[in-house]
């Protein structure tokens, strides 16, 4: 009994002891990855020789189009926000990729509507670019290349098609046209090394290597391009790989062409298949979809990440669907909301918001002869650059008007001439993100560079770095006004939308416009289409004839008297 009421006292005091030490350590101190003594400041970074590791943004997607002008799938109505860019030609395989591009957003449309049965709340996003190279002048290389990510995926599914032309006969090419199939081991072998040398982790995966990875080829200016799937043929971890084949290397397995700049690929399949899109597919799965499918009707609910209203954005093929772009975020009364401040150096005050931070208006020259005490209309142009934006801005210099267009930051490179034609002649420039991603749904890192480097390609052009931008889809969240307010842009949308990526008739479009169109309003469209280009030459004459001023979003603000806050959307002059 005695030694066990020893025992007990020991106990006692020996974890007396240990709190009594404890009390007396710097929190920070008691981390097994601090060797700091007690009285000493913990450091807050590792010493020079042990760097932290660096988080890499992947870079942003710069569109390389030498074949081909842009057309476009879009539906901005949620729950799928769909961005689907093609190339339109003057040949018979038009008709065969515009298939496929339909088949693409008709199954993504399926695998959405599908999904919400289980849970109403799904929304998703399929955003899918394309590539194309002009070799030797007669030889083109299409690459479709994109993902399908939803609130259901743990990763996006991979979206790959590859198409190659001979651009005399108007014909598709075959792989078996571009590559000798009896020299596929040279090929192979030229494959394994282009991949171990950009992976050297890869190795252990290239022994069986088969005819299967270069089902996606197409073809470059520098060699052979082989698209492999995320997933597919290496761990998902190594992403969807971009592989060069330098036709120097591949010898004579190359037989489209005789020099080594040589021309095109084409779908190793049959051109009209589509990749289906399974919501709970494995990150490896491909979308796919039925080719001739039209483009059904989606749901119209908005995903809970944006606002119920619905904003209209621009399809290239009109899909049957509901879709209409309104601005998925309705300004509130108070534009103030700003994201809040980080808070002081004192941890005991309470954090506080930031004072707004007011963004002066880029008012061009030709302000001067604006009117403030007449209406004025802001018209706003989406999805350009592209070849229809010059008869827009015929029209516009015809009449002595304004507009804005909210330019696509990966297609203003291409078209620099008709960007800096539209500066001169007083219209605005502004971001519409670089490749149209939904900014809701990415990290605050990946939103900085697609704003931030829109605006610098703007800036490169006009001399004149513009602090608003359009967002995707009108899609706006409060972690996108946050960022926003931290790198200082106001976010413009619309209060009038005639629909006319939706209906792609330029009488549609015009009445749309003149019935909904009132005083300080901003109007959107979207340059992309040659039926909004018709309608304008009929909707710019008839609104200066109503006593409108047409104007840019800048100058409808700064006449307006409108302070512009960074951070804030705004709707209209109002």
């Amino acid at each position: 009994m005695k030694k066990r009421l020893i025992y007990l006292l020991l106990v006692v005091i020996i974890a007396n002891l240990a709190a009594c030490c404890r009390a007396n350590i710097p929190e920070a101190a008691t981390s097994p990855d601090n060797s700091q003594t007690a009285d000493k400041p913990p450091t807050i970074n590792p010493p020079a020789t042990d760097p932290p590791p660096t988080i890499l943004i992947p870079p942003l997607y710069n569109a390389t189009i030498e074949y081909g002008e842009p057309d476009l799938i879009t539906d901005n109505t949620g729950p799928l926000w769909a961005y689907i860019r093609y190339p339109v030609t003057d040949n018979e395989t038009d008709e065969i990729i515009a298939d496929w591009a339909r088949g693409v957003y008709q199954n993504a449309c399926d695998k959405v509507t599908e999904l919400r049965k289980g849970d109403p709340e799904a929304t998703c996003e399929i955003n899918v670019q394309f590539d194309s190279y002009l070799v030797n002048g007669k030889y083109a290389g299409i690459l479709e290349n994109g993902i399908f990510m939803g609130s259901h995926l743990a990763h996006p599914i991979s979206i790959v098609r590859t198409f190659n032309i001979d651009t005399n006969s108007g014909k598709f090419l075959d792989n078996t046209d571009i590559l000798d199939f009896k020299q596929l081991e040279n090929v192979f072998s030229v494959m394994r090394d282009r991949i171990a040398e950009e992976h050297p982790d890869s190795t252990d995966y290239l022994e069986d290597i088969d005819d299967k990875w270069i089902d996606h080829i197409t073809i470059g200016h520098d060699g052979i391009i082989v698209i492999l799937e995320r997933g597919v043929f290496l761990p998902a971890y190594f992403g969807t790989l971009e592989i060069i084949l330098p036709y120097e290397k591949l010898g004579s397995a190359f037989i489209l062409g005789a020099s080594p700049e040589p021309p095109a690929a084409t779908p190793t399949a049959d051109p009209t298949t589509t990749p289906t899109i399974s919501p709970t597919a494995s990150p490896t799965e491909t979308p796919s979809a039925s080719p001739s499918a039209t483009p059904s009707e989606t749901p119209t609910e908005t995903p809970s990440e944006t606002p119920t209203a619905s904003p209209t954005e621009t399809p290239s093929e009109t899909p049957t669907a509901n879709p209409t772009e309104t601005p998925s975020e309705t300004p509130t009364a108070n534009p103030t909301a700003a994201p809040t401040a980080k808070p002081t150096a004192k941890p005991t005050e309470t954090p506080t918001k930031p004072p707004p931070k007011p963004i002066i208006p880029n008012v061009p020259p030709q302000s001067g002869d604006i009117d403030p005490s007449k209406p004025m209309v802001a018209l706003t142009f989406d999805d350009g650059p592209s070849k229809n934006t010059a008869q827009i801005l015929d029209i516009l210099e015809k009449y002595g008007a304004h507009a804005t267009f909210c330019v696509v930051g990966n297609l203003v490179d291409a078209r620099k001439s008709t960007v800096k034609r539209a500066f001169d002649l007083g219209c605005e420039i502004i971001g519409h993100s670089w490749d149209h991603r939904d900014l809701t749904k990415l990290t605050v890192e990946e939103i900085e560079n697609e704003i931030n480097d829109t605006s610098a390609v703007i800036e490169s052009i006009t001399g004149v770095s513009p602090k608003l931008y359009r967002p995707p889809y009108g899609a706006v969240n409060d972690k996108l006004k946050s960022v926003s307010a931290e790198l200082g842009y106001a976010m413009i949308n619309w209060c009038v939308d005639p629909m006319d990526w939706h209906t792609r008739d330029a009488d549609k479009v015009h009445d749309a416009i003149m019935a909904d169109t009132g005083n300080r309003a901003i109007v959107l469209s979207h340059d992309l289409y040659v039926s909004t280009a018709d309608a304008m030459e009929r909707v710019i004459p008839e609104l200066l004839l109503q006593g409108y001023q047409l104007v840019t979003v800048s100058e409808l603000m700064y006449y307006s008297n409108k302070t512009l806050e960074a951070g804030v959307v705004y709707h209209s002059g109002k």
